[in-house]
C-alpha cells in the first residue's frame, strides 16, 4: 500500500510479496541517499517531469484508464494475467465511462506528478 487510497497492483509485486507471506517492507536510515552527478540527475529529472506534465492532462483527469481504450484497440492491453493483449469489455472499464457511471473523488499518491483523479 502505498496511502489509505493507492496500491501496488502492476507486474504482480502484490501477488508475489503475498505468496511468500510478506506483510511490509520498512526501511529507516538518517541519512540522504547519495547522488554521485546531482547537476545531471536534476536535469534528467526536470526533462523527465516536463515529458510526464506534457503528455499527462488525459492522466491527471482519467488515471491510466485514459490508455485503456486506445491500448486496446492497438491490440497491446495487458489482459488475462499479461496472456491475452485485448478486452471485450474495455470500454466498460475505461475512463469515460467511469466518469459517466460513477461519482468519483480523487485522492492522488503522495508526490504524484500526475495526480490522477480517478
Amino acid at each position: 500500500m502505498n496511502d489509505y487510497f493507492h496500491a501496488c497492483g502492476r507486474g504482480g509485486l502484490g501477488a508475489v510479496m503475498g505468496s511468500k507471506k510478506l506483510k511490509a517492507i520498512v526501511v529507516k536510515g538518517t541519512r540522504k541517499p547519495e547522488i554521485s552527478d546531482e547537476k545531471r540527475f536534476e536535469k534528467v529529472r526536470t526533462e523527465a517531469l516536463h515529458l510526464i506534465k506534457a503528455g499527462s492532462r488525459g492522466l491527471s483527469t482519467y488515471g491510466t484508464s485514459a490508455l485503456l481504450n486506445l491500448m486496446n484497440y492497438q491490440k497491446i492491453l495487458p489482459t488475462g494475467n499479461f496472456r491475452k493483449n485485448e478486452f471485450g469489455n474495455a470500454f466498460k472499464v475505461s475512463a469515460d465511462f467511469i466518469k459517466e457511471n460513477y461519482d468519483i473523488k480523487g485522492h492522488a499518491c503522495y508526490n504524484c506528478t500526475i495526480a490522477a483523479n480517478i
